[in-house]
């Protein structure tokens, strides 16, 4: 008795293993991958199982979705950051304790991507006039040093109205300007009165790849007659 069950047992085997063979070999990819991973384990994922013979260099289903999916995603957006806020410096600017909690030092010199966010945190009331605490770290860019070098100072800097071209903390333009540096020229300099000097007609270029944003030798500012020279900037204001 036991003799005819072996027999029996193995007759059921060789079915179940025709009929694995026959649906595996005329069935879809999809199925053929349900059906393994029904019987045995260790089966890799379908979007791991190599292209067909004839296919060599084609991406397979996952990897073409994930590609795709990639191409569809918005472009990361980059953020420039003012390095005394990156840094979590907000008592060198501001008064006070209770200042922005969620901001902490940068560790291995990698600012990563924190946001800045109005209303995140109210900080201390400034420890001093605008132009002053820019001047006291940007001392490259003052009055006594157009004085020293004998340079003309652009008006908003002559000012000190930093803060109508830049951002104190964070932004989506280099340099950490408020709005792209075109837009920012245009608010002052209106395209019809740039238009009518000849030279503006006739080059497209942007406006600072003629001229320096802050001082130069007359009130052109032009760069080819003056190249701004950047000082390192402490991590604390000077005189702090």
């Amino acid at each position: 008795m036991r003799c005819d069950q072996g027999v029996l047992s193995a007759g059921w085997y060789r079915l179940l293993l025709v009929a694995l063979l026959l649906t595996i070999c005329g069935c879809s990819r999809q199925t053929r991958h349900d059906v393994l991973t029904f019987f045995f384990t260790g089966v890799p994922p379908l979007e791991e199982v190599a292209a067909p013979a004839g296919q060599a260099g084609s991406v397979t289903a996952g990897s073409a979705q994930a590609a795709e999916k990639k191409a569809q995603a918005p472009p990361r957006q980059q953020y420039y950051s003012h390095p005394v806020w990156i840094d979590g410096q907000c008592d060198a600017c501001h008064q006070g304790k209770n200042l922005f909690v969620f901001q902490t030092p940068r560790t291995g010199g990698a600012s990563g991507q924190r946001v800045f966010f109005s209303g995140g945190g109210m900080p201390g009331p400034l420890k001093g006039a605008v132009d002053l605490l820019c001047s006291g770290c940007h001392s490259d860019k003052t009055a006594q040093r157009a004085i020293r070098d004998n340079l003309w100072l652009h008006n908003p800097i002559a000012k000190g109205t930093c803060l109508a071209c830049h951002d104190p903390h964070q932004s989506k333009h280099s340099g950490v300007l408020r709005k792209p540096a075109g837009e920012i020229c245009q608010a002052c300099h209106r395209e019809a009165d740039l238009a009518a000097l000849p030279l503006h007609r006739s080059d497209g270029r942007p406006c600072l790849d003629c001229h320096n944003p802050h001082m130069g030798k007359d009130r052109m500012l032009l760069r080819q007659e003056y190249q701004e020279q950047k000082q390192p900037v402490s991590a604390k204001p000077q005189g702090r």
